[in-house]
């Protein structure tokens, strides 16, 4: 059969937009600037939007809009107070930026987002967050004890003020309380004994971790910690 070149025409618009569509049916089609995760394809959660593709480029808004999941709730995950909606993800990176074999960035919040929603997402390891992140994914039920202590915890405690796309002010300052911190590490800062019970509780060990004193309390790790350091600080 021969083809004219009207034919020939017709016939190359119909591959261009047929494949288009195709993809876009199969959640495969997409755009860098469409900010919109690509499907999962298989599976339970066939149709959702895979934790997996989120981008360094997304805002939050732009993951809130993906998933079911709030500005505010990333927000507070990631200590970003001001204009929290246009916050991109790669800003993380730039701000804690580390030697270790772990990071606090994007795939931080990929985890986030996945254990929040009950998403399915494959760790590579290297997801570091914040001890308040784990501590609420914990008293949320989104994340067992025996999870949390495989995550990698990158210790700060100051919020990222974020004033426009071009500005990112920011301050580190080292907690006097961390994940590694041992009951007799707090008798070391100058608390009593009555003082750090009525923090963390009963404990059985001046090495016990101060984290896990938290949890068998069922105590909220974030709060006590903030508690101790102002104790230590008077």
């Amino acid at each position: 059969m021969k083809l004219n070149q009207k034919s020939i025409a017709i016939l190359v618009v119909v591959i261009l937009f047929g494949g288009v569509f195709v993809s876009d049916t199969l959640g495969l089609w997409k755009t860098e600037s469409s900010k919109v995760p690509v499907k999962i394809q298989t599976g339970e959660f066939v149709g959702e939007a895979d934790p997996a593709d989120i981008r360094g480029s997304y805002t939050l808004s732009d993951i809130a809009n993906a998933f079911p999941i709030s500005v505010e709730v990333l927000a507070e995950a990631f200590f970003i107070e001001e204009n929290a909606a246009e916050f991109q993800l790669k800003r993380l990176e730039e701000t804690y930026a580390s030697e270790d074999d772990f990071e606090l960035g994007t795939s931080s919040v990929r985890l986030f987002v996945a254990r929040y929603t009950g998403l399915p997402y494959e760790r590579t390891g290297e997801e570091a967050l914040f001890p308040h992140t784990i501590d609420f994914l914990v008293k949320e039920g989104k994340l067992t004890l025996e999870e949390a202590e495989q995550i990698p915890i990158m210790e700060s405690e100051i919020p990222i003020v974020y004033e426009n796309e071009n500005t990112v002010e920011e301050e580190h300052v080292e907690p006097l309380v961390k994940g590694n911190t041992t009951v007799a590490d707090l008798f070391g800062l100058g608390l009593s004994e009555e003082e750090i019970v009525s923090v963390i509780g009963d404990y059985d060990s001046k090495g016990d971790l101060v984290r896990d004193v938290c949890n068998s309390n069922e105590v909220a790790f974030s709060k006590a910690k903030l508690t101790l350091q102002d104790l230590v600080e008077k």
